[in-house]
């Protein structure tokens, strides 16, 4: 049984967009753009006891929000996660105690 198992994890950030000039700034006031950016595009992998696991990319890359998914800290768009058999988003409180110091 892996120890994490990720499948086909995303996180889309919805973000508004803003306007310059008075008549365009009331106009998005009533009515709203929003711009949607993908930080985590439908990765996949799994981690077997014993084995190690480093995220390297460029500032940008989505390493930061697959971390606070994995931690149940951000809920993914889609996608699945289970670290020793828990949901970290869904199970947190249990999720916490197994990783807490005594």
């Amino acid at each position: 049984m892996p120890i994490l198992e990720v499948t086909e994890l995303a996180k889309t950030f919805k973000s508004r967009e803003r306007v310059e000039g008075l008549a365009s700034s009331l106009r998005s006031f009533v009515a709203p753009c929003y711009r949607e950016r993908e930080a985590v595009k439908q990765i996949s992998f799994t981690l077997e006891a014993g084995e190690v696991l480093a995220f390297i990319g460029p500032n940008g890359a989505g390493k930061s929000t697959t971390i606070k998914m994995l931690t149940g800290i951000l809920y993914p768009t889609s996608g699945d996660v289970h670290v020793l058999g828990l949901t970290p988003w869904k199970q947190r409180r249990n999720h916490l105690c197994l990783f807490s110091i005594a």
